[in-house]
């Protein structure tokens, strides 16, 4: 069985840097209430259904109504 080494915070290099790639933006208004979504939509919560996102108007298909930029600290 191999045995793993132990590093000293000091032997530890700097996470790599990748290049994130550039985000398409969304085709309406920034929502002032969802961060990442557009105008385009509203959060409403209803009891029985619990919270939930609503269209405020008629959206085309292919609009950008949502952007999520997901990232991770661990190293796989």
């Amino acid at each position: 069985m191999q045995r793993l080494k132990i590093y000293k915070a000091d032997e530890v290099s700097s996470p790599l840097q990748i290049e994130q790639p550039v985000l398409p933006k969304c085709s309406c208004n920034n929502n002032h209430e969802l961060l990442s979504a557009s105008d385009c939509v509203e959060l409403k919560y209803m009891p029985e259904m619990g919270r939930y996102i609503s269209a405020t108007r008629d959206i085309q298909p292919g609009k950008i109504i949502h952007l999520a930029h997901c990232t991770s600290t661990k190293e796989f």
